[in-house]
Parts: structure tokens; sequence; C-alpha cells
């Protein structure tokens, strides 16, 4: 009866073997499965912000590129309904149009600046995400292990007890 005990405990020290070590392997397809999830991620979010910025800086060109086409047409129907030169309203007309290409510009440099700040900021939160799963996977890998060392140590108290309990009636049996 006891050997039966005995052989059970064993079984389930090995089944818990077994536990750990696929938990092992669940653990490093999980972490791997993660990654990729994140490269994908990453990925998609700096292709969409890229192109975000891209529709932004094409729509501002347009708009400048038609402000200079309504500024080219105008003067091209007053030159040529008047060959005199341009009068003060059309002098000051050139000179908000000008400003406003300008102030297009401007917008395009800061559009363009972000770009660069952006992909900095792409980087530091995939490191800083990355180290926080790894850091939330460690803590649930530790909680298991400990869980599986108390279990691993109760069962080893449990086969010491058979085995002394073992070793007594055999010596009893022997008297």
């Amino acid at each position: 009866y006891l050997i039966d005990e005995v052989s059970e405990v064993q079984k389930s020290f090995k089944q818990m073997e077994m536990a750990v070590e696929q938990h092992s392997v669940a653990k490093t397809e999980f972490q791997t499965k993660m990654e990729n999830v994140l490269k994908e991620n990453d990925r998609l979010l700096t292709h969409a912000l890229g192109v975000d910025i891209v529709n932004i800086v094409v729509n501002d060109c347009m708009n400048v590129n038609c402000l200079d086409v309504d500024a080219c047409e105008h003067c091209r129907d007053n030159v040529s309904s008047s060959e005199s030169a341009p009068t003060f309203a059309e002098l000051f007309e050139t000179n908000e149009l000008k400003a406003q290409i300008q102030e297009k510009d401007t917008v395009i440099l800061k559009l363009k600046e972000k770009i660069k700040s952006f992909g900095g900021d792409v980087k530091e939160r995939k490191v800083e995400s990355k180290v926080e799963e790894i850091e939330t996977l460690n803590l649930e890998s530790d909680h298991k292990v400990t869980k599986l060392a108390v279990e691993n140590n109760h069962l080893k108290q449990t086969y010491k007890q058979l085995f002394d309990s073992i070793k007594s009636s055999r010596v009893q049996s022997k008297e």
C-alpha cells in the first residue's frame, strides 16, 4: 500500500516536472508571438503616421500651387486688360498671397520636423513597451516558479515521510 503511494507521488512529481517544462515552452512561444505582434504594430503605426504626414504635405503643396495659379491668372487677366503698372490694390493682393505662401512653407517645415521627432518617439515607445511586457512576464513566471517550488517541497516532504514510514515498517517487520 505504501509502495503504491510512493509510486503515485513519483508519478505526480514527474507530471509536475513535465508541466514546468511545457510552461517554459509555452512561455517562450508566447514571448515570440508577442514580439512579432509588437513589431507588426510598430510597423503599421509608422506606416500610418508616414501616410498621414505625406497627405498633409501634399495637401498643403496643392493649396500653395492653387494660390500661385490664381495669382498668375489674376496677373494675366490684369496685364491683358490694361498695360499700365499694377495698382496699389494689386500689389497689396500679391504681397498677401506671398505671405500666405510663406506661411504654408513654414507649416511644411514644421511638419517635416514632426516627422523626424515621431521616428524617435516610436522607437522609445517600442522599447518601453517591450521592457514593461518582459517585466510582466518575468513577474508571472516568478509567481509560477514560486508556486511550483512550494508544491515541489510539499511533495518532497510527503515522499520523505512515506519513505521513512516504509523504512520503519520494514525494521519492525524484520524484528
